[in-house]
């Protein structure tokens, strides 16, 4: 009869040899070995570096895997929770995308880049109704951001609420004057409501801040085309196909203007 110590030792002798026919096993088949982001010396830190070149470089697979080991180093970190939101927002992963995004407001609930990017994704679901109601209590919660009134009156522009759009652009603009895009959705907003007098003012300034703004001198051009003024659209349609030579609607726009004047050929060619 053997002793039931050895037979201890026979099995554990066992065990470790199957263990290590696994490890050559699944080098040899090329699987990777299980590891803890410790066990490779790197820290959160580390980590999150990697992630964040990885993911301009485009290896966005490999930015999620630096995330979440950086996150098993630091869970309470909002701010890589909402990176690795956007790293699965870039993949169109809307659900893991919102998921981190609710985690990183869990942690910090006045986080604004957390709640831009949660109200952004339910956006690009067309769940313009959930966006709306993320928008009005954080801007309602934060009347000092100029972010957040600049998306919520981008939003309520899609959802053609033009009065409200208005008004969270202007208060957005009083604390962010220099926000040219901002004006430019102030522009076609009064644009949409046939003020246009007071879009071009707005338009104006815009170009004043950022002088080859395409859409900017789009929107001033169908202004002027608008109003038969084809020497000022005339102009500015050229500039913005000349910025844009792939914009569909600016060449449109341009062939207008000219078949108007007369230019006919020179229109077509535009087409």
């Amino acid at each position: 009869m053997s002793h039931p110590h050895g037979r201890f030792c026979i099995r554990r002798r066992v065990r470790a040899a199957e263990a290590v026919v696994a490890m050559a096993l699944a080098a040899f088949l090329g699987v990777p070995r299980p590891c803890s982001s410790q066990e490779d010396g790197r820290t959160a830190a580390d980590l999150a570096v990697e992630a964040r070149t990885l993911f301009h470089e485009g290896r966005i697979e490999e930015a999620i895997r630096r995330y979440r080991a950086a996150l098993e180093q630091t869970p309470n970190d909002a701010d890589l929770r909402v990176e690795l939101g956007e790293a699965h927002r870039s993949m169109l992963r809307m659900p893991d995308a919102i998921a981190s995004f609710r985690l990183a407001l869990d942690l910090s609930p006045d986080h604004e880049l957390a709640q831009l990017a949660l109200a952004e994704s339910y956006r690009q679901l067309n769940n313009f109704e959930e966006a709306k109601r993320i928008l009005e209590l954080a801007a309602g919660a934060r009347p000092e951001s100029p972010a957040l009134r600049f998306a919520l009156g981008r939003l309520y522009i899609e959802l053609q609420l033009y009065d409200k759009a208005a008004s969270a652009l202007v208060a957005a603009l009083e604390i962010d004057s220099e926000k040219t895009p901002g004006r430019v959705l102030l522009a076609s907003v009064y644009k949409a409501r046939a003020e246009s007098e007071a879009a071009l003012r707005e338009l104006e300034r815009a170009l004043e801040q950022e002088p080859e703004n395409a859409l900017a001198l789009y929107f001033q051009a169908s202004i002027y085309a608008d109003q038969n003024d084809a020497a000022r659209a005339l102009p500015a349609a050229e500039k913005v196909v000349a910025l844009e030579p792939g914009n569909s609607l600016g060449r449109f726009l341009l062939a207008t203007v000219l078949v108007r004047e007369g230019q006919c050929a020179a229109g077509v060619e535009h087409l």
